[in-house]
């Protein structure tokens, strides 16, 4: 008994095309960054320093040297915590007379984290492990096994400097 495609078929037939060509055109984005000639660079190890302002002593605890961060648009691998440094974090406020000072934010801290990151440098920018593209002064969320955080990216510098 011979039978008709009806429209479910059809519209089956071409889920399963789609996904089929989604999945290969995202393998070919991993293989070509792997194995072109043009695409294949050194990773470089770098540090990027990271700032993350007006956060609660719980953020700052949650914190430690050692950690491996994530991106948490990505969900990659994004480098390693070296090293941690907490400020008082400070909100411009005006005076009586109408002046612009500087007031400590009470119980709010600016944390400066120094990532050890694997850095690929492309023609089009610049990517930890390959994936993540790291812009300075552009903001980015970020995570570790205790803290979902925002930060700032401030710099990108050789290891050493």
């Amino acid at each position: 008994m011979k039978r008709k495609f009806n429209w479910i078929d059809y519209c089956i037939i071409l889920f399963v095309l789609a996904v089929m060509v989604v999945l290969g055109l995202k393998i070919k984005n991993i293989s070509s960054v792997n194995l072109s000639g043009d695409n294949e660079m050194n990773k470089i190890k770098k540090d990027v320093i990271l700032l993350i302002h007006d956060v609660r002593k719980y953020s700052v605890d949650a914190l430690q040297v050692g950690d491996n961060v994530y991106s948490d648009d990505t969900n990659y691998y994004f480098g390693k915590i070296k090293k941690i440094e907490v400020e008082d974090s400070y909100v411009p406020l005006a005076n009586n007379k109408g002046e612009g000072i500087l007031a400590r934010s009470p119980e709010k801290y600016d944390i400066i984290l120094t990532v050890e990151c694997n850095v690929l440098d492309r023609p089009n920018g610049v990517f930890a492990e390959g994936i993540t593209e790291i812009k300075v002064n552009s903001t980015g969320k970020y995570k570790t096994i205790g803290l979902l955080f925002s930060a700032i990216t401030k710099n990108i510098q050789d290891i050493g400097e």
